[in-house]
């Protein structure tokens, strides 16, 4: 927890993943799992690697993790304006699934559900997708998102990606005309504004 502002120091790595050469931790990292401070991206994906590689019965049989990187990309204001003022959809690459280190696409289709973590607009939460039921769950430790038409538009656009990716594991499905529609799930509420990276884990955990 050394709180250098050196550079070098911050940037120092901790520990790696065997198996797995682009995952690391550095003290930066670290450091986000202090008291009020917000968990980045690269301790959730480790832990979604932990549970994706556990010998517990639900992540060999029920449930596989999606890395949170792999919706950054496409999830941007710009595709979502472009979505929302022209109809323009720009989808998920049908590469995904080619690195196993990211998506391990035969894992994903013995899966029943799909949990999918994403921040948006800062705020951690976490996607649930039943493969067999084809439902999308939203579980959100912070918003009300039936009164946030903004969000709701973020939920849209994740359910065509969701579909994207689906039909990537699955090259015979056929896609929906207006994508999967959305589930609001009653959780827990965060404590604290800054807890919602640990809200995460412990929903994909439980």
């Amino acid at each position: 927890m050394n709180a250098s502002k050196d550079s070098g120091v911050q940037e120092e790595m901790i520990v790696t993943f065997q198996g797995y050469r682009n995952l690391f931790l550095l003290r930066m990292e670290f450091r986000c799992l202090k008291p009020r401070k917000w968990i980045n991206s690269s301790i959730i994906n480790w832990k979604m690697k932990e549970m994706n590689n556990s010998n517990l019965p639900r992540f060999t049989k029920e449930f596989y993790c999606v890395e949170s990187g792999i919706l950054d990309t496409i999830l941007n204001e710009r595709n979502l304006i472009a979505y929302e003022t022209k109809g323009e959809y720009i989808g998920m690459n049908p590469n995904l699934g080619l690195d196993k280190e990211n998506f391990d696409k035969e894992k994903a289709a013995t899966r029943q559900w799909w949990l999918i973590p994403i921040c948006h607009r800062h705020h951690w939460y976490l996607y649930a997708f039943n493969i067999v039921k084809k439902e999308l769950l939203v579980l959100d430790s912070l918003f009300d998102h039936a009164f946030d038409d903004k969000r709701r538009l973020v939920d849209i656009y994740v359910g065509k990606i969701v579909e994207d990716m689906l039909n990537i594991v699955i090259p015979t499905y056929h896609h929906t005309e207006t994508g999967f529609q959305c589930c609001y799930t009653k959780v827990s509420k965060q404590p604290k504004n800054d807890d919602c990276g640990i809200c995460v884990i412990n929903l994909m955990e439980s």
